[in-house]
């Protein structure tokens, strides 16, 4: 018995059967199905592949970079030192104590000596220094005295050493000893052991000398400034030397009086500078 719903799919079938065969079947070409027209596609003429739209065009490529340090622009961080950013922790810092030990030289631009000026200078001085005490261990100074009479003025070089005891940070005082070699270059005298004497020379003579000291000390940056009171007893002797000869001075006058060229107290200031 016949199905007469099956009749419409029979009659497709044939329809596709007898259908003449298409110029892309006849090419050997597969058979899509029908799309849709595209906006981007343009139309191909009759008998031509059909042409595929091309990709739009890319971002332009990016400038090479600078090989040349001097193309590079210069770009300096300078940055402040630890502890500007940070100055709390200064207190924290770990400082090497100081050795103690200062060198240094003075001037000593006023002095007198008996009823004479002096003028001298303090070209070498060793200190050690510590919390409590100030030790002058050595120092040199060269001086000149001048006197109404040239016959009486002096040239006196000194070696002096003290120790001062600090009290506070500013003052400072404290015994001083020392040796002086004192020469007379205006005055000429000779030696006279009997039987034997020396040819005339400049009258020279050298002897201990001893006083006190009284100091300010001031601090500035790594540098110490004092000023010293400085009061000291020349001992050396005008009649005789150590050796036991006796001066005999060509002027009458000290001859006279052997005073004129004794020795006296010694009261200076000076100023020094220790680093």
């Amino acid at each position: 018995m016949y199905d007469s719903k099956r009749r419409p799919l029979g009659v497709i079938l044939l329809l596709l059967c007898l259908a003449p065969a298409s110029p892309a079947r006849a090419q050997g070409k597969p058979i899509y199905g029908p799309s849709l027209p595209s906006a981007a596609a343009p139309e191909s003429s009759a008998g031509e592949d059909p042409v595929m739209p091309t990709a739009p065009a890319g971002p332009p490529p990016m400038p090479a970079p600078p090989t040349s340090a001097a193309a590079v622009p210069a770009t300096s961080v300078i940055e402040k030192p630890f502890l500007e950013n940070y100055p709390n922790l200064k207190p924290y810092i770990y400082k090497e104590p100081g050795s103690g030990f200062y060198m240094g030289f003075g001037l000593i631009p006023i002095g007198v000596l008996k009823d004479k000026t002096l003028l001298a200078a303090d070209f070498f001085q060793l200190h050690y220094i510590n919390s409590n005490w100030d030790y002058q261990i050595l120092g040199a100074s060269y001086g000149v005295t001048r006197a109404q009479s040239t016959a009486y003025q002096s040239n006196n070089f000194t070696f002096t050493s003290h120790v001062k005891f600090k009290w506070g940070s500013l003052f400072s005082f404290g015994p001083l000893i020392g040796y002086e070699y004192v020469t007379f270059p205006n005055l000429d005298a000779k030696l006279i052991k009997s039987p034997y004497q020396t040819p005339y020379e400049a009258y020279s003579s050298r002897g201990m000398i001893y006083g006190g000291i009284v100091s300010e000390t001031f601090a500035y940056k790594e540098y110490l400034i004092q000023v010293s009171e400085v009061v000291y007893k020349q001992t050396y002797s005008n009649v005789k030397t150590k050796e036991n000869w006796t001066y005999y001075y060509d002027s009458p006058d000290v001859r006279a009086d052997p005073g004129l060229v004794a020795p006296a107290m010694v009261s200076m200031v000076e100023f020094s500078i220790l680093f």
